[in-house]
């Protein structure tokens, strides 16, 4: 099973869980990640094991985010509190993509795709009200920095 299979998993067991339950929906990702990482801990030299670690940590934020769009809830409190517990869940995936100092650093984590992701999820937990203010705060920051450049 694929790192995509294994995130649409995690997004359905956190769907069905409660906050008090969330490393039990991390368990097919785990999975896959166990398995894969220890046969490139094996294989590889440590530069290049960091280097596929840190492509692997981006390619999950990338499948959470994208996954993120296609789940669907059935109002916007459930739809909240459920990427609320999506959210929660990062701090433990950092932990686990550290790995006691043996992993990746604090800089790697925080990648481009990991900001991106957290931001992007955050989107789901906000209000509508918000976001249209969001919207239009982006626009005129936009507005004026084309004006500036003239």
């Amino acid at each position: 099973m694929k790192l995509h299979e294994r995130v649409v998993k995690y997004y359905e067991a956190l769907y069905d869980l409660e906050a008090d339950q969330l490393d039990e929906s991390a368990q097919p990702i785990l999975d896959y990640l166990d398995n894969n990482i220890v046969t490139l801990k094996n294989s590889l030299k440590n530069n290049n094991f960091l280097r596929a670690l840190h492509m692997l940590w981006n390619l999950l934020c990338e499948e959470i985010a994208s996954e993120a769009s296609k789940f669907a809830v059935n109002s916007t409190e459930e739809q909240s509190a459920f990427f609320r517990r999506v959210l929660q869940m990062f701090p433990f995936w950092e932990t686990y993509f550290e790995g006691g100092c043996a992993g990746l650093t604090k800089e790697e984590i925080y990648s481009k795709d990991y900001k991106n992701t957290v931001a992007y999820i955050s989107y789901f937990t906000k209000s509508t009200k918000w976001l249209i203010s969001e919207y239009y705060g982006q626009h005129g920051e936009r507005q004026v920095k084309y004006y500036h450049k003239r």
